[in-house]
């Protein structure tokens, strides 16, 4: 888990709960909905980002947490939401941060369309 430092980190590089949502009590209830069977899903990934020390004005070992965290645990979580239905698809947001709709919206618009009947 992130100490509190990286999780004040991982809010003011990425905008973390900018969506006022509980995060924890989200988390779990993915992890409670299980298996989708074959419910179309679609999980958009933004592409992975280093954040460099100087940017935020933390000690480094704080930022290389976050980095792992970004880079290395995100995409394996993102693969098992995927993973909950037999029907899905994940999509790398190329060139996209954490607000892949501001700055990939034709990849969330290909993504809706794939959706539609």
């Amino acid at each position: 888990s992130l100490s509190v430092e990286a999780w004040e980190v991982l809010s003011q590089v990425q905008g973390e709960n900018a969506e006022k949502m509980d995060l924890a009590a989200s988390s779990e209830q993915v992890s409670e909905a299980g298996d989708l069977g074959d419910l179309p899903l679609i999980v958009i990934s933004a592409e992975a980002e280093i954040v460099e020390a100087d940017e935020v004005g933390v000690a480094q070992a704080i930022v290389d947490e976050v980095n792992r965290v970004n880079n290395d645990l995100k995409p394996i979580l993102q693969g098992e939401l995927a993973t909950q239905s037999t029907n899905s698809d994940l999509i790398v947001a190329e060139g996209s941060g954490h607000f892949v709709h501001l700055d990939r919206p034709d990849v969330v618009i290909d993504a809706i369309r794939k959706l539609l009947p």
